[in-house]
């Protein structure tokens, strides 16, 4: 028996590539509901226009938050509390 030909078939949802599949040729096979077929060529994660396949952007670099310092008074206020109040609640006088 001859081996039947396989091509990876890219199922496109919203214009990205979701999957890759093996189909053998001459297949009948049907995406997902939501989903479509490309041509032969795209990758998972791919984009595609309807007419070429393009790797998305890569993402910006994250770059670390860092808050300012702020004074206890500061970090009171942050919380809704006073000094006043703060001392009340340890039982400072």
């Amino acid at each position: 028996m001859p081996d039947i030909p396989v091509i990876n078939i890219p199922v496109i949802k919203d214009g990205v590539v979701v999957n890759v599949v093996a189909v053998e040729e001459g297949a009948h096979w049907a995406p997902p509901k939501g989903c479509g077929l490309g041509p032969p060529g795209g990758n998972m994660g791919d984009l595609f226009d309807g007419i070429i396949y393009s790797r998305p952007p890569e993402p910006p670099e994250s770059t670390p938050f860092t808050s300012p310092p702020r004074t206890a008074e500061q970090k009171l206020a942050a919380a809704g509390l006073t000094v006043d109040e703060l001392k009340t609640l340890l039982g400072i006088q």
